[in-house]
């Protein structure tokens, strides 16, 4: 059946001019810039759905819109983890911290407003620290420390990938030419910045840093809101776009920052960011400022290359995304990059069909079809499709035949048989 493409998030993402570097919280780092152009790495990217008909063929219904908001901040604990610090009896050893218990004191030491007040959303850092509660502060980065994933690199860094010094507030533009760059489409910021900037929210929608990406020929695919998949995709080569929030408290301050590389023993993530060419976080200190964009990030990739965390639904719904906005060539890549993984994936099978069709290669959108149907006769799409494209070739009475079975039992799609199969009676009316 045909696919219909997930919802990607709404909302607007108005960035600072760019988080300074955590050890020079006075200022910012590389103020000079070079505009425009990458500087270079000195060391050295559901039921089915209705269809529609468009000259009596099937094709995907268009995208069902989803508020996919950014949630607001988890409310803080300090309830469950106590605010009162208990004495240590005279002589005792003293208790030994959790490393992670300390990285929300790392948050607060690093950033100037915070040296002033001990206090962040109404939580004492003090008390959720020597509370140990740093593994509901940091549940990722605790499962990373704990249980590193099987098969990951220790460390990988893409030092090859572009960077961008952002201006003020469009960090959007930045990040997402860092990573058509790394795949090899040339694009600068500024170019970008009519595409996904909103200037009366001097920020970037998150459905237009993924849509921005599609008419690049790319697909973009939102990640699984997880640290490890932000690391298997750094791992297989691609840099990843995330969203945090620099703000203080419910002061929302969002960025789009480039993440390009990381340290598994030392728990530490490289970024591409604001003016920063090369930032380093622990995990810990990415996760709280990562956490209220509900974990949001994202690749962007040529078609003939998978995500290396693709969840087979959710990357076909991109592919289709992708052939919606007119990419035939590209989506018909992707598709067939997509097959060679789950050869049995009907709708994949007749997306490329349909990249054929419209590239008028009716032959191997024939061969498509015939091998759909072959695994599963009754696919009323499929038997739709083949009869216009045989009638498309002049083969009328074979269409005819084909359409008779699709109309036998058409389910949802009756109109677009009956349409199909009004066509190729008039054809075959109107031949001599």
């Amino acid at each position: 059946m045909p696919f219909v493409d997930r919802a990607d998030g709404v909302d607007a993402v108005p960035c600072g001019a760019g988080w300074h570097h955590l050890d020079r919280p006075g200022g910012p780092v590389g103020a000079s810039r070079s505009r425009g152009r990458a500087q270079s790495d000195p060391a050295l990217g559901r039921g089915a759905p209705a269809a529609i008909v468009r000259r009596g063929r099937l094709h995907r219904a268009g995208p069902r819109r989803r508020s996919d908001r950014c949630r607001s901040a988890i409310a803080g604990r300090q309830a469950a983890c106590g605010s009162r610090r208990r004495r240590r009896p005279r002589g005792a050893a003293p208790r030994r911290r959790d490393p992670l218990a300390r990285l929300l004191e790392e948050v607060i030491s690093r950033f100037a407003v915070f040296r002033h007040a001990r206090l962040a959303a109404g939580v004492s850092v003090s008390a959720l620290a020597l509370g140990g509660c740093a593994g509901l502060l940091f549940p990722q980065s605790a499962a990373l420390r704990d249980a590193p994933p099987a098969g990951l690199a220790e460390r990988v860094e893409l030092r090859q990938a572009p960077f961008y010094p952002q201006d003020e507030y469009q960090c959007g533009p930045a990040a997402l030419a860092t990573v058509l760059t790394h795949s090899g489409v040339a694009v600068t910021p500024e170019a970008l910045v009519s595409q996904v900037y909103v200037p009366e929210r001097k920020g970037s929608l998150q459905v237009e840093m993924l849509a921005a990406a599609r008419r690049h020929g790319l697909v973009s695919y939102q990640l699984a809101p997880r640290l490890d998949a932000v690391l298997r995709e750094i791992a297989a080569g691609h840099p990843v776009i995330v969203l945090q929030d620099l703000g203080l408290g419910p002061f929302e301050r969002w960025h789009y920052a480039v993440a390009i590389g990381y340290d598994l023993p030392a728990g530490e993530l490289v970024l591409r960011s604001g003016e920063t060419r090369r930032q380093v976080l622990p995990f810990g200190v990415h996760e709280y400022v990562w956490k209220k964009s509900g974990y949001w990030a994202m690749v962007a990739l040529p078609p003939q290359r998978m995500a290396a965390t693709a969840d087979e639904t959710r990357w076909l719904a991109s592919i289709a995304a992708l052939e919606r906005t007119g990419s035939a060539r590209s989506a018909g890549t992707a598709y067939g990059a997509f097959l060679a993984r789950w050869p049995d994936n009907v709708p994949a099978a007749i997306g490329l069909a349909n990249t054929h069709y419209t590239l008028g290669e009716l032959p191997q959108a024939e061969s498509v079809l015939r091998a759909v149907l072959a695994r599963t006769p009754d696919a009323v799409v499929a038997l739709n499709n083949l009869a216009q494209t045989l009638s498309d070739q002049g083969r009328n009475a074979e269409a005819l035949a084909v359409v008779e079975r699709a109309a036998a039992a058409p389910g949802p799609y009756a109109a677009a048989v009956r349409e199909t199969r009004a066509l190729i009676l008039s054809r075959m009316a109107a031949k001599p």
